[in-house]
């Protein structure tokens, strides 16, 4: 009897980093009605996998699998720092730093036989960003107005992987489907914000705020279909790591 074979592969994979900043940093002095750094890192990253295979003919097997990875290194920072004069701000003080990344890992595959239809997808996304908002080494700050200093993050992973195996049996051949899916998904974010080393003159007024806000998510969806003449397994299974600090 005539045998047919068929495979099909995808492989993706993603690096992606960068920095946005916004500083005063070795300044011998700083006077201003008000000092607003503002730094902000948004945007989606969309990667898409998917493979196929088919076999025709009642003996025919197929196979597919795809590999996806995604990984994101930003960095998002402001900085007021190492002034050896006077500091002096008579109206607010704003450092804020905000990284909204967002990414979106879709991956599939497809396979289908006569006799065997096998089909695999595996997905691995990572975000491991840093956000910080610093005022450090001001030998005299001065401010007469409220000083907040922010460092937050709303980054989301969206993960979405299935596979889909099918197995006819044409012919009264027994026929065995298999699908399965594995999906990894991980956040390893640092958020800061800080005072440091810093000398505030005794006439200063106004509130001081420092906050740093972690709003980061993962919402992951994982399938493996199977159908089958004779068996079939659908297997799926998801990973989710969030470790920010």
């Amino acid at each position: 009897t005539k045998k047919s074979r068929a495979l099909g592969g995808a492989i993706g994979v993603n690096y992606v980093a960068g920095t946005t900043e916004a500083f005063v940093d070795g300044a011998t002095s700083l006077m201003a009605s008000s000092l607003d750094l503002t730094a902000n890192r948004g945007g989606w990253i969309v990667s898409l996998g998917a493979s196929v295979g088919s076999a025709t003919g009642k003996n025919g097997s197929a196979g597919a699998g795809s590999v996806g990875v995604t990984i994101t290194n930003y960095t998002t920072s402001t900085r007021l720092a190492n002034l050896s004069g006077a500091t002096n701000v008579t109206g607010t003080t704003l450092l804020d730093a905000y990284d909204d990344t967002n990414l979106l890992h879709i991956g599939g595959s497809g396979a289908f036989g006569g006799k065997g239809g096998y089909g695999v997808g595996v997905g691995f996304a990572l975000i491991e960003n840093t956000v910080t908002s610093t005022i450090d080494s001001l030998a005299n700050f001065k401010h007469t107005g409220p000083v907040d200093v922010k460092a937050r993050t709303d980054a989301d992973i969206i993960g979405v992987s299935g596979s889909l195996g099918v197995a006819t049996g044409g012919g009264g051949q027994e026929g065995t489907a298999v699908g399965g899916t594995i999906s990894v998904n991980v956040l390893l974010n640092t958020v800061r914000a800080e005072i440091l080393n810093t000398v505030t003159s005794a006439d200063s007024s106004g509130t001081v705020s420092v906050l740093a806000d972690d709003n980061a998510a993962i919402y992951s969806f994982a399938g493996g279909f199977a159908i089958g003449k004779s068996s079939a397994y659908g297997i799926a299974a998801s990973f989710n790591v969030l470790k920010n600090t």
